[in-house]
């Protein structure tokens, strides 16, 4: 079931309308969310760059792995997307929060579409979710370069582990 977020309440004084809006806490929870967008984004990133065993990570070696390449970015455009849904209703509901005061007297108490943070948050989850696979392919992807165990390994079904130049 759709249900609309609550309109405000026209105050109408000397020609001047003001919205008294009931207490909602969208802002406070789209500002949360970017903070753990940004927080999956960040560790994942950290995580792509982090020394392996001690060795530096070459990122051209990291990401001649095709499949590491095409969830890197869809991570990054799944990330944009869930941070550009997030921020338009929490700026348009912050924006008519702070802004309810106008100087026409046929002025209606407008909603923001704040129902779009649920799909907003759910996108949010998706990019999470990308991020958490990038993560796996180039820990992956890391192994397969730099441990020496796989150097002897020659199975041509999944590539020749001994050439680190080979993108799986």
């Amino acid at each position: 079931m759709l249900v609309q977020a609550p309109a405000g309440t026209i105050v109408s004084e000397n020609g001047v309308v003001t919205c008294s809006y009931p207490k909602d806490h969208i802002v406070l929870l789209g500002a949360l969310s970017i903070v753990a967008l940004f927080a999956a984004v960040g560790f994942s990133l950290a995580s792509l760059f982090a020394r392996y065993k001690g060795n530096a990570v070459n990122l051209n070696l990291l990401l001649k792995c095709s499949r590491l390449k095409a969830f890197f970015g869809i991570a990054w455009l799944v990330s944009f997307v869930a941070l550009a849904l997030t921020l338009w209703p929490m700026v348009s509901e912050n924006h008519l929060l702070n802004h309810n005061i106008y100087h026409t007297t046929d002025a209606a108490c407008p909603t923001a579409k704040t129902g779009m943070i649920g799909g907003a948050g759910m996108i949010s989850f998706c990019a999470s979710s990308m991020w958490f696979i990038v993560f796996m392919l180039s820990q992956n992807r890391k192994t397969d370069i730099y441990d020496e165990e796989y150097e002897s390994h020659d199975d041509e079904s999944i590539g020749s582990f001994n050439n680190a130049y080979i993108g799986h």
